[in-house]
Parts: structure tokens; C-alpha cells; sequence
């Protein structure tokens, strides 16, 4: 799933760069590879992005409609095409949120000298940014419907597992 678009990227890439190399006689690269160059890098972080939208969107259509990829791809674009509004304003506030996590992550191992660096404690400590980033898709597709919303038909079953325990135990 995920070669298919590195494939595109280096083949795209290949075939903007190579034949602007310099040759042995030019001593500095050509105006066009510096362009080539900057619209090979501007057209993979654009599929880059694509991709990372798509596979945030993808996932809670697939789960929540148990449908194929393909439909949820679909389902997606139809979503993306129809809200730009607030699908750019989530995509800016999930690079935001992106930026803060990486500063929380390198002040925390900084600041517990690197032991949080360590594989499986660093995973533990830092547990709180992956659930907050992979809530945060599923709270934006709830505004959308229904059939978006992943916990559409959750119930809650209240404290110690049964729903009136919380009653019970304050004497409600």
C-alpha cells in the first residue's frame, strides 16, 4: 500500500532530475534542475500530504461504515470536496498539533535526561500525544454525521462495569 506511492515518487523524481545533472564541464547546476529539483520536492510533499489526510480520514470511514478501501477512499474525497472549509482548518490545526507534540517530546526527554529515550518508557510517558492525535480524527469525523461518528452506538457501561453501580454507590 504505501510502495505505490513512493514508486511515483521516485519515478517522478527521476524523471524531473536526471537529465538536468550537470555533465562534467559545468562546473554548477543549471537554473532548470534548481527548478526541477524544488517542483520534484513540492509535488512529493504534496502526495505526502495527500496520503496523510487520506489515511486520517480513511480509517474511522472504513471502521465505522465496515466498508473496503477503496469505497472509504472514495467516501473521503467526497467529504474533503464538499467541507474544505473545515477539513484545511483541521489539517492546519493537525500540523499545529504535530509541531507540539515534537516540542513536548524533546523537552520531556531533555528534561528526564534521555531516559524517556528509552523505547518502551519513553512510549509509556509520552502515551497521552499518539491517543490525542488518533482522538482527534475521530472527533472531526463526528461532526459530519452519523455515519462517521465511531461511537454512533456506544454505550458507556458507567463505573465497575455496570451502568446503576455509580447510583448505588452515591446512594442516588
Amino acid at each position: 500500500m504505501v510502495l505505490a506511492p513512493v514508486a511515483v515518487i521516485v519515478v517522478a523524481g527521476l524523471v524531473l532530475i536526471v537529465p538536468f545533472f550537470p555533465s562534467g564541464d559545468q562546473a554548477q547546476p543549471s537554473v532548470v534542475f534548481w527548478i526541477r529539483l524544488s517542483l520534484f520536492v513540492f509535488v512529493a510533499v504534496c502526495l505526502a500530504f495527500v496520503w496523510a489526510l487520506a489515511s486520517q480520514l480513511m480509517v474511522p470511514i472504513m471502521y465505522r461504515q465496515r466498508c473496503r478501501a477503496r469505497l472509504a477512499f472514495a467516501q473521503a474525497v467526497d467529504l474533503v470536496t464538499s467541507h474544505p472549509g473545515p477539513v484545511l482548518l483541521y489539517v492546519l490545526f493537525l500540523l499545529l498539533l504535530a509541531v507540539a507534540a515534537v516540542m513536548i517530546s524533546c523537552a520531556v526527554t531533555c528534561a528526564t535526561r534521555c531516559i524517556a529515550a528509552i523505547p518502551y518508557v519513553g512510549t509509556v510517558i509520552l502515551l497521552p500525544i499518539p491517543v490525542v492525535l488518533g482522538a482527534f480524527s475521530l472527533l472531526f469525523m463526528r461532526q459530519f454525521g452519523s455515519e462517521y461518528d465511531v461511537w454512533a452506538g456506544f454505550m458507556p457501561s458507567g463505573i465497575f462495569g455496570c451502568p446503576n453501580a455509580a447510583a448505588r454507590a452515591f446512594g442516588n
